[in-house]
């Protein structure tokens, strides 16, 4: 485990079992050897110059989710609203999708609130189970879209690191991403498809479904992005392909990016509806989707992605 400062200096977090120990303020000054931990007891052991102290863990500052047996801790202090938030995201994501339920907690562990103005929701993969979620600038349905996202790429991420290679990377930007506009290596274009696939994947089931669990203008944003992803996943196909051929995916790489594109296809009848109802009932975010469709057409003639 990992000790470390937290909130201040007479409190320090373990990353073994996500817990803070709030130290007595008279801790003399200097080093601050661990002498034991026993994270069953919650208790912490410090040598403060010649004499033991004990510390009793805290867990109940921080959110906790469990599900099988698997937990996801959200880290950080955040106000009573944003706590409702989460919570209510990870009850949507349960009633909505139980599949995704299942896979968020399979390979997310923690979630650290970011207050970073301009910056979207972030995950490295030198920190695996880590998701860095702006729940200040980003509205409920990006919450949702953005706890899915990370897991994606946490779960990519232990494909990528198992035994079998996925893509073969390089640094050679020839490929297309309709969700940068912009020319990209192998490894940007096979991460967008295979992580912004999961978004797809929960807002397809939420425009098919009606649900009403939104508003109407949540609704709308949802079609709309269900619409986006669809589109832009679809238009990657011809690249994926190429880049298998030129032997920058691998075959296990290409099954599962495919998998992914083949359940897009198969939802098309589903997609023109929703379209459809966009028209109706959204005249604005039925234009953003012709401003797509015409960006990707002109792309496909470009980039000859088709």
């Amino acid at each position: 485990p990992i000790y470390e400062f937290a909130e201040d200096e007479t409190t320090i977090y373990s990353s073994d079992d996500h817990i803070q120990y709030q130290l007595p303020t008279n801790l003399y000054e200097g080093f601050l050897p661990l002498e034991g931990h026993l994270p069953k007891a919650k208790k912490l052991f410090v040598d403060n110059e010649d004499e033991a102290i004990e510390s009793t863990g805290q867990l109940d500052k921080f959110l906790k989710f469990t599900f099988n047996k698997n937990d996801i801790i959200v880290l950080g202090n955040i106000s009573e609203a944003h706590r409702n938030k989460i919570t209510k995201a990870f009850s949507y994501i349960e009633k909505l999708n139980p599949d995704l339920y299942e896979f968020l907690f399979t390979y997310t562990k923690v979630i650290i609130p970011i207050d970073e103005p301009g910056v979207v929701s972030y995950s490295m993969d030198t920190l695996p189970g880590y998701s860095c979620i702006n729940i200040f600038e980003r509205d409920f349905v990006d919450l949702l879209d953005d706890l899915i996202h990370e897991n994606g790429h946490h779960y990519l991420n232990a494909l990528i690191e198992g035994e079998d290679d996925l893509i073969i990377e390089d640094d050679d930007k020839i490929y297309y991403s309709p969700w940068r506009d912009a020319l990209r290596p192998v490894r940007g274009l096979y991460h967008a498809v295979c992580t912004f696939y999961w978004a797809f994947e929960l807002f397809s089931k939420i425009s098919n479904n009606n649900d009403v669990l939104f508003t109407s203008d949540q609704l709308s944003k949802i079609r709309l992005r269900c619409i986006e992803e669809s589109l832009m996943i679809l238009a990657c196909e011809k690249q994926i392909q190429d880049a298998h051929k030129s032997s920058k995916i691998t075959d296990e790489g290409k099954k599962v990016a495919m998998s992914m594109i083949d359940k897009v296809k198969s939802f098309e009848d589903q997609t023109i509806a929703i379209k459809e109802d966009l028209k109706k009932g959204d005249a604005a975010a039925y234009k953003q989707i012709e401003t797509l469709e015409l960006a990707l057409a002109k792309a496909k003639k470009q980039y000859n992605l088709s």
